[in-house]
């Protein structure tokens, strides 16, 4: 899809790339390679929740979207590995109530650290009045897209202005660390809010790695299931199991790979093609309402900033993002 040049295309492309990060198998290897530790993607979720402060294993669950069964076992291996820990309730001794160790806070803050840095090294060589401008548009971006992504997450786990919870990594420039916390805040919003509600919003009846998957197969088909679990950094059982999935509602095709007969080739059906260019324009018309009053003369350099800024931060950042976002911007 070819990218145009407006604050409402720009700021979905951010929120693409900080999705993919979160919701993809990306962050567990992004993950793994700042801390040293390997987790599932719900660990890391688990963690970054109770970064936040502790919390009744009941409301845990609830932030997670998930039963308190599942919720409970999740819990579990981050207490057998030192990470959480859990004690009665003072008033209640029913109630657990899960904090982070703090080892559990130091292996956060290794990670927390480790993106924001990652995020920080654009605004380095910026200007101060660029670095200004793009602070003054993501934040009104991030409080007018609050409301909208925050439907099925706790208040306070998607709060704009929240950085206190946040490992902001030192720098001399105060509006660069500005900067950084409001992009900070779109980054939480966007990993907390559930992902997959959004794509139903648009009418996307697909889990997270299906339309990853999809996406992908758009970008660099024809292609194979290897190949597409290689870009993605996904076991081949997963790549396997989203393109069955996709196959059966007709969005991708499969052929017989001519050089090797067991192999299939994998390519977007016209289906497919239109389900996400159908998405993509039902975002964009959202995001263009959610902004129509912001000024020609601004938005066009809002649009600007945020493209370059984008750029700047790909051609340094995680290498699978890059590939997902770049071709098919």
């Amino acid at each position: 899809m070819p990218r145009i040049p407006s604050p409402e295309s720009a700021l979905a492309r951010m929120i693409d790339l900080f999705a993919f990060s979160s919701h993809s198998n990306a962050a567990r290897r992004r993950y793994e390679t700042a801390t040293g530790v390997l987790l599932p993607r719900s660990g890391i979720e688990t963690l970054d929740i109770l970064a936040r402060g502790p919390r009744p294993a009941s409301e845990l669950a609830v932030a997670l979207r998930t039963d308190p069964t599942q919720s409970s076992r999740r819990v579990a291996g981050l207490v057998r590995q030192g990470f959480v820990s859990k004690k009665r309730g003072d008033g209640d001794r029913r109630r657990v109530v899960l904090a982070l160790t703090d080892r559990g806070e130091r292996l956060v803050q290794r990670w927390q650290t480790s993106w924001l840095t990652e995020l920080r090294r654009p605004l380095d060589t910026w200007e101060t009045d660029d670095v200004d401008a793009l602070t003054e548009w993501l934040r009104c971006a991030c409080t007018r897209l609050t409301p909208t992504m925050a439907k099925h997450v706790d208040s306070d786990l998607v709060t704009p202005g929240r950085t206190d919870i946040f490992s902001l990594p030192a720098t001399p420039r105060s509006e660069v660390a500005e900067c950084l916390a409001v992009i900070a805040d779109i980054v939480y919003l966007v990993g907390r809010a559930d992902f997959e509600e959004t794509l139903r919003a648009v009418d996307v009846a697909l889990t997270a790695p299906q339309y990853f998957a999809l996406a992908d197969i758009q970008t660099f088909g024809p292609t194979t299931v290897s190949a597409l679990g290689g870009r993605l950094d996904l076991e081949q059982s997963t790549a396997s199991r989203s393109v069955t999935a996709l196959h059966q509602q007709a969005l991708v095709e499969r052929t017989p790979d001519g050089a090797d007969g067991r192999s299939r080739r994998l390519t977007v059906t016209p289906a497919g093609a239109h389900l996400l260019e159908s998405a993509h324009q039902a975002r964009l018309a959202d995001l263009r309402r959610l902004f129509a009053d912001v000024d020609a003369k601004a938005a066009a350099r809002y649009a600007s900033l945020t493209d370059r800024y984008l750029d700047d931060l790909l051609a340094t950042a995680d290498v699978a993002a890059g590939r997902y976002l770049g071709a098919g911007s």
